[in-house]
């Protein structure tokens, strides 16, 4: 298994300093927005200026310790560390980071925002193969990665290798059974063949290259599956399970499940998780929590 041919995006060269900003992170995420995937200026400082301030890492990390999750003294591999702004808020929360980018570009940059954490530290490799040993991970993290690596099946598999009995992986990622293509913000038809979505791209005057070379079309139900085949349970299962008789289930349908689930329990929870399935099948974004097992090895 190899990796994807490096992208412009992450090509040395255009993440010099210029007269767009000061800041190398800046400017090479403000020139992969509007150079390669076409969206508009505006949008594209806007998201630049995110990147620098680490607004949507904090947040995800909020999110995970309002889960109940503490990142101190925990060791965490982040995969597909991009410009390492994740990493670095997760740094700074005490845990010991590993982040993983297979980009020399956009790895010198998050290694020169990681330099002056010492409890961080990159690696240049791929998902698929991943230079960390086995049952070593308390948490692994991911970002909008998996529909740009070769082989999301492969990816998985080493996450679980890697995760400690009782480890959690938690990811974000595309789901291309929607009607939403999220990298150039445009219309699309689910699971659309490249050779259409790059002539349609074209048409609205934008650069299939992206498209072609660093895009896998992940989707829900598929990722799921392969979640399941490498061994990992579901953590949005079992908090299902856990709340089939919570009091706090309120209104006729709270109360409709609690009913159900004295009669027979595998059936409330069926239906949850199948009314779940159906609400997140054709949904764009994805978000995933799955545990290793407390009694796998």
């Amino acid at each position: 298994m190899t990796a994807r041919p490096t992208q412009a995006a992450y090509d040395q060269l255009r993440i010099d300093t210029d007269r767009t900003s000061s800041d190398p992170i800046w400017t090479a995420m403000y020139r992969y927005l509007v150079e390669d995937l076409g969206l508009a200026e505006a949008f594209a400082s806007n998201r630049a200026n995110k990147e620098l301030t680490g607004d949507i890492p904090k947040g995800f990390c909020d999110g995970m310790e309002r889960g109940g999750f503490s990142f101190r003294d925990k060791r965490v591999l982040d995969l597909g560390a991009g410009l390492g702004g994740l990493s670095a808020e997760i740094a700074r929360r005490e845990a010991t980071v590993i982040s993983i980018e297979p980009c020399s570009a956009w790895r010198t940059l998050a290694h020169r925002r990681l330099a002056v954490m010492p409890r961080a530290s990159v690696l240049g490799a791929v998902g698929e193969f991943l230079p960390v040993a086995s049952n070593s991970i308390d948490l692994i993290v991911s970002l909008q990665v998996l529909e740009h690596v070769a082989d999301p099946e492969r990816v998985i598999a080493e996450a679980f290798r890697v995760l400690k009995p009782g480890g959690v992986i938690s990811l974000t990622y595309e789901n291309y059974f929607s009607f939403w293509e999220p990298h150039y913000k445009v219309r699309w038809l689910p699971l659309l063949p490249k050779m259409i979505g790059a002539f349609y791209l074209k048409s609205l005057g934008r650069n299939p290259k992206f498209l072609n070379e660093a895009v896998t079309y992940t989707t829900f139900a598929g990722v799921r599956r392969s979640f399941f085949r490498a061994g990992f349970e579901c953590m949005r299962l079992q908090s299902f399970r856990d709340s089939l008789h919570s009091p706090l289930r309120d209104g006729l349908k709270g109360k409709a499940v609690r009913v159900i689930a004295d009669l027979s329990e595998p059936t409330a929870l069926s239906m949850l998780a199948a009314v779940d399935y159906c609400r997140r099948v054709l949904r764009t974004g994805v978000h995933e929590v799955m545990r290793k097992p407390v009694n796998q090895k």
